[in-house]
């Protein structure tokens, strides 16, 4: 099984993206915001563990956060990681 290793930015991105994909688009007004940005700035201890939660998802995939849920990642030799992102 192969196992990859993702920077905090990529998988912050990736759960933004879920986010917006999953919730409408927030209007107020004339103004127009993106879920992942209402939660992350009007709630971000609500956002942070949404965000441990997905990074713990992705580690049953075997898919590993720099940071977050690398430390289950000792086993692991380095031919069997491999890094994605920054």
């Amino acid at each position: 099984m192969s196992y990859t290793l993702l920077s905090e930015y990529d998988a912050r991105s990736s759960y933004d993206e879920m986010l917006d994909e999953c919730y409408p688009e927030v209007v107020l007004g004339y103004s127009t915001f993106l879920p992942s940005d209402v939660l992350r700035r009007m709630d971000p201890t609500c956002y942070e563990i949404g965000f441990t939660e997905y990074c713990d998802n992705l580690a049953e995939d075997g898919t590993y956060v720099d940071g977050y849920t690398d430390d289950r990642m000792w086993w692991l030799g380095p031919e069997e990681v491999e890094e994605v992102g920054e």
